[in-house]
């Protein structure tokens, strides 16, 4: 097998030369989640929540984001939803996240700067796909209101209700206490 000059891949490309990014091209949804992702304290329960319940974060966003533009979202929106979600992060988030997750700690005998440069494309990867899931929920949510928002109480209640039926569906083992889901959509909301 030919070696590539140094600092090119296969293609004759620079190390540095990646494709643009799937997520600059989301849509709204995405848009919303990322700004309310990157609020104080968000992303770590976002995690947590996705590692100690099971929970599935661009979900938990998608009910605040129908909350949000929609209200209550219908039993047979929410089934379409969680099956379409279900089904990309099963077959390519997750794998993504746990070989990004195993790169974090690469055994010794491996060169640790080609390692995490392997994570962090993996990483935007997993972000990409991420993306594409948010426009697949985007697609199910269905037209939205973004000109006339409901009060802030309304959006409060109808977030708590459509996360409260995503966790039904999802029935995890270990669910949430009804207290940890008021935080979350408080500080998701707030």
């Amino acid at each position: 097998m030919p070696r590539n000059p140094p600092g090119q891949n296969s293609l004759g490309e620079t190390a540095d030369a990646t494709p643009a990014s799937l997520a600059t091209e989301a849509g709204r949804l995405w848009t919303w989640s990322v700004a309310h992702y990157q609020k104080p304290g968000v992303s770590d329960l976002l995690i947590s929540f996705q590692d100690a319940h099971n929970l599935n974060v661009n979900l938990i966003l998608w009910c605040h984001w129908t909350a949000t533009f929609r209200g209550a979202v219908e039993t047979k929106i929410l089934r379409e939803a969680f099956a379409v979600s279900n089904q990309w992060a099963e077959q390519v988030v997750r794998p993504l996240r746990n070989v990004r997750r195993k790169l974090k700690t690469p055994s010794a005998r491996l060169n640790a700067q080609r390692v995490e440069a392997l994570r962090q494309m993996i990483k935007q990867s997993e972000l990409d796909a991420e993306a594409i899931e948010q426009q697949a929920l985007e697609q199910v949510a269905g037209p939205i209101d973004s000109h006339h928002p409901p009060p802030t109480d309304k959006i409060l209640s109808c977030a708590k209700q459509n996360l409260e039926a995503y966790i039904s569906l999802a029935n995890p083992s270990n669910k949430p206490t009804p207290k940890a889901l008021v935080d979350l959509v408080q500080k998701i909301l707030l």
